[in-house]
């Protein structure tokens, strides 16, 4: 209950406002938190708790929280010391080396939620008992009072350097170098921790950014193509785009062209997947680029009616890719009159992967009829051999192993 002659003061904190109640008025400058002392939110809370630690030379960190049963927000929120509790004994052993951090500090301040959603100081331990305060010149080294990773300006810094492709570690040396700020550093950690906020921030708008970008490529490009499939909620799913130029080059090189899905993004997940051919030099030209959500047969159905529409209609003669049923189904599926072709280079990956078990498994003979059936100079040989070969080794065509998908491929 407020007293008839209570005040209500409201001051600024920084960017924050702060309600006193039940405080008498000439005790505004007073910095030390008292019981009763009101916050519009447990944040503002906590920087006044930081304010008064640097004040005072010691830092602070968030402790337990409590959450409402019913609607599971936070009603009840501790900040300590940081030197308050222990380390556990294996955290001991990995740090024996450093400095002793955690003394058992007993100081602290803990904030309520009330009914009208305003927080209130309901516990506050001023002593430190078991350590010596900080010196005002390194009270700023405790990690609560490095703010300057939370500026505007270091965010942007931040962005910058990372869109030029420098790793976190490269990017905290950077700005400790050029920040002009004596005792305050960024960290490595800091700057994942904003560069894997910024991703978060980012999800759901990828599609527009994308589509603003390659508008922007066309402006330059007439010719540039590209096509975005998105879910029934508005999502990106998977992406394709090719230049003029490759799309000239095409035009004049599509008798073969190879198609590989070969690595996942470690952004989105998404599989990196490049159209490619030899021009008349002997070179490797890329086509047109994907970025396909999963390897199902509609994605791949979706990306090469894409490259039809792209590529007026004309077909590949043939195409190269890996031993992916779904791709080879969407392939026959799309490009009907285009020569399917495996690559040998895979072959010989899996060859090398198999074949050792399967001559341990059917013996030393096993590798003179497997050379027969793999040089083989047409499909009749080819089939010749492998009923020898199923005959000689009791090998089940209807099985699912490696050799009957090759057979069967």
């Amino acid at each position: 209950m407020e007293s008839e002659n209570s005040t209500t003061v409201e001051f600024g904190m920084g960017e924050s406002s702060i309600i006193r109640s039940g405080i008498a008025a000439n005790t505004v400058n007073h910095p030390k938190p008292l019981l009763g002392m009101k916050f519009n939110s447990y944040e503002e809370a906590y920087n006044y708790y930081n304010s008064y630690a640097l004040l005072m030379g010691f830092g602070i960190r968030k402790s337990t929280v409590n959450y409402s049963r019913k609607t599971r927000e936070v009603v009840d929120r501790k900040f300590v010391c940081d030197k308050e509790g222990y380390k556990s004994n294996r955290d001991k052993i990995e740090i024996s080396l450093r400095r002793e951090t955690r003394v058992g500090c007993k100081a602290m301040m803990r904030v309520k939620l009330l009914e009208d959603k305003s927080w209130e100081v309901t516990g506050f331990v001023e002593e430190h008992i078991n350590h010596v305060l900080s010196s005002p010149d390194k009270a700023k080294m405790h990690r609560s009072h490095q703010q300057f990773h939370k500026t505007q300006r270091c965010k942007k810094l931040i962005d910058s350097l990372r869109e030029e492709g420098m790793p976190p570690s490269t990017i905290s040396r950077v700005i400790n170098a050029t920040n002009g700020r004596e005792g305050e550093i960024v960290t490595p950690q800091q700057c994942i921790d904003h560069i894997r906020t910024q991703r978060v921030n980012n999800i759901g708008h990828e599609c527009i950014s994308i589509i603003r970008h390659f508008q922007s490529m066309t402006a330059n490009d007439p010719e540039f193509y590209f096509a975005v499939e998105v879910d029934s909620s508005g999502q990106m799913r998977s992406v394709f785009w090719v230049d003029g130029r490759s799309r000239a080059s095409y035009l004049q090189f599509s008798d073969v062209i190879v198609f590989y899905v070969t690595y996942r993004t470690n952004k989105f997940s998404l599989s990196f997947a490049p159209f490619t051919d030899v021009n008349h030099h002997r070179q490797s030209t890329l086509l047109g680029c994907a970025l396909l959500v999963d390897e199902q047969e509609d994605t791949f159905v979706w990306l090469f009616q894409e490259w039809l529409k792209c590529m007026h209609g004309v077909e590949p003669g043939a195409i190269i890719t890996d031993q992916d049923r779904a791709m080879c189904n969407a392939i026959h599926s799309v490009f009907p009159t285009t020569r399917h072709h495996y690559c040998f280079w895979h072959m010989q990956k899996h060859i090398m992967d198999h074949l050792p078990t399967l001559g341990s498994r059917y013996g030393e003979q096993f590798q003179r009829y497997w050379g027969l059936w793999y040089n083989s100079a047409s499909i009749e040989q080819c089939e010749e051999y492998w009923l020898k070969m199923k005959e000689k080794f009791d090998i089940n065509e209807e099985g699912k192993g490696w050799l009957q998908t090759v057979y069967k491929c």
